[in-house]
């Protein structure tokens, strides 16, 4: 038996245990569809979709060691980087990049009705594999969509998309074809992963894309140049162009003229951003007071200033009826309604209250219905509201409303191995 890290493999023989250096990667998970991909899983035949049937069935309750290997149906994954995670809503895409010959092999699972892992299958459930030519660096994913951004040779780059594109929230009409009758004709059934073409047409040739995100139907895209483009369902403003049609170009939100913006956060339908001098915006939904806004607006149909008197803000992120920011001095604030991590008789706050438990954090997290934030020493704490996924993992299908501390030590990972990325979702959680 034995447990893998980057750094190290151990395993135990009939005399003592060992540990040996390696170069294989780590990615630990918990939540649905994950199940046959542990580490001490039985291997599943090609054929046999039947183990991912059932969400509640295959859920995994607590943080757990994936093997890449039954994942990507390879041995050879020894010197390969897990680069990018995304995860929406019944669904996630997993990157392997391997530097040798600069590709990447994605693996997608889940829900597939509109092709949203990148393509067509008849089973749904599906687990798909595919390669991508360079290095796929940021994956976001929504309801039924996904996003891909990849870092070419030359400073280049692509975004692919895949899946419903009902309310254009893949944004790949050009300038020529602006129909939403067009667009469904074509594309009746989801879209396999394509790139978005148009977008050379509407960013600036001279920047670059610095991040993407995926609310449930809509998407973001920023550029390095601090500009922010929107596409897809906008009924409660998650577009941010001013009024509440679906956007089916990439288009430019308004209300941040002047503003440059640093960093985004969406994963439901509004958006937090922070601008490079540190001060927030929010648009989309603000059904209770939900943006740290504290108005009455349940539809901000462009972007607002937020005025905050929490000191300088280093991170934001937006979950479903919550927000969450991060200040310079590591501590976190929420408001919102459900998962504000003050307890079961605090769950509704129009103005952001600090979280009296967490300090020293160093990054925050958000989904529909939870948070996690990780400490300055690579501690993890999860707080909101469970499923049948148990995207908590904390080994239990019970609401946190207080942070958790979530358990490792049972992995044996290496001490010294960094966790230094999350994916949230909301049937999945995933660290590497």
């Amino acid at each position: 038996m034995y447990l893998l890290s980057k750094s190290f493999k151990t395993f135990r023989s009939s005399r003592s245990l060992h540990t040996i250096r390696t170069l294989e990667p780590l990615l630990l998970g918990w939540g649905s569809y994950l199940s046959p991909f542990l580490q001490d899983s039985p291997l599943i035949h090609d054929s046999d979709h039947s183990v991912l049937s059932s969400k509640e069935t295959t859920a995994v309750i607590s943080p757990s060691l994936i093997d890449l290997r039954k994942l990507f149906k390879t041995n050879n994954i020894r010197d390969l980087e897990v680069s990018a995670v995304g995860a929406g809503f019944a669904h996630f895409l997993i990157s392997l990049f391997n530097p040798k010959d600069n590709n990447s092999k994605v693996a997608g699972v889940g829900l597939n009705r509109f092709s949203q892992l990148g393509k067509h299958t008849t089973e749904n459930p599906a687990h798909v594999l595919y390669s991508i030519p360079g290095k796929v660096s940021q994956i976001s994913c929504g309801r039924e969509h996904s996003m891909i951004l990849v870092d070419l040779e030359k400073d280049l780059q692509e975004v692919y998309v895949s899946g419903s594109n009902v309310y254009g929230q893949l944004g790949i009409l050009d300038s020529k074809d602006s129909s939403k009758k067009h667009l469904n004709h074509k594309f009746p059934l989801g879209m396999e992963l394509s790139p978005i073409r148009s977008l050379k047409g509407f960013i600036d040739h001279d920047s670059k894309i610095s991040q993407i995100s995926c609310g449930l139907d809509h998407s973001l895209i920023l550029g390095d140049n601090g500009k922010v483009y929107a596409m897809g369902w906008s009924a409660d403003g998650q577009c941010g162009t001013g009024e509440t049609k679906n956007v089916y170009q990439p288009s430019l939100v308004k209300g941040l003229d002047n503003v440059k913006v640093e960093m985004i956060g969406t994963s439901t339908d509004f958006t937090l951003a922070l601008s490079q001098n540190k001060k927030l915006y929010c648009w989309g939904n603000g059904e209770y007071r939900n943006n740290m806004a504290n108005i009455e607006d349940d539809k901000i149909l462009s972007a607002i200033n937020v005025v905050t008197d929490f000191g300088e803000i280093k991170s934001v992120a937006a979950g479903g009826a919550h927000s969450v920011a991060l200040n310079t001095e590591g501590n976190v604030f929420t408001c919102g309604f459900g998962a504000l991590g003050l307890g079961e008789n605090n769950t509704h706050f129009v103005e952001p209250i600090q979280i009296p438990s967490l300090q020293n954090i160093a990054d925050i997290y958000a989904s529909t219905d939870y948070c996690l934030a990780k400490s300055i020493n690579n501690e993890f704490f999860v707080w909101g509201l469970n499923n049948t996924s148990e995207v908590l993992g904390i080994g239990e299908r019970r609401h946190a409303f207080e942070p958790h501390k979530l358990r490792f030590d049972h992995l044996k990972i290496d001490p010294e191995y960094s966790l230094s990325k999350v994916a949230l979702g909301n049937s999945n959680v995933f660290l590497y």
